[in-house]
């Protein structure tokens, strides 16, 4: 008798953003597999409105082609891989160069984001090892991690 194996199939970022569930969740790729992501609540909602507001009136105030989007997914060098920052700063500039802009509300080119940020939460180590390795890599400008409950910076900072 032979058996045979199915080999579950990684969806590429191109996959991740044409066959988003429509479901009122959000999801990241995180090694070829949908991982949907936990609600913000509470301090973490809380701060994460805080910068945002800030940020925009700065940006307004300094007259900078700047925006805030409500949710922009990023497309780094690594394969199978798309994240959704808690925050992004995109430059109206530069997103006539990206490919994945105007069709999916996602960038994949480092000149797109001014400033990318996370506030850490369950997936601190994601936030601490993976994503700042991939926006390094992709050549992201400046990203934060705002670690307002010291989960991952006792840890990587001291």
């Amino acid at each position: 008798m032979t058996t045979t194996q199915t080999i579950p199939q990684l969806l590429t970022f191109d996959d991740y953003i044409n066959q988003y569930p429509d479901d009122g969740q959000q999801y990241e790729l995180i090694a070829g597999k949908l991982s949907a992501m936990m609600r913000p609540i509470g301090k973490h909602e809380e701060i994460g409105g805080f910068i945002s507001m800030e940020l925009g009136l700065e940006i307004r105030r300094r007259q900078l082609p700047y925006f805030i989007p409500n949710t922009a997914a990023v497309k780094p060098l690594r394969p199978h891989t798309g994240y959704l920052p808690d925050i992004i700063i995109l430059d109206r500039e530069n997103l006539v160069n990206d490919p994945y802009w105007e069709t999916a509300s996602s960038i994949s080119l480092a000149t797109s984001a001014k400033l990318i940020i996370e506030i850490v939460s369950s997936n601190w180590r994601d936030d601490y090892l993976k994503k700042f390795d991939d926006y390094e890599q992709l050549g992201i400008a400046e990203y934060w991690i705002i670690d307002y409950l010291a989960k991952g910076s006792a840890r990587y900072i001291g």
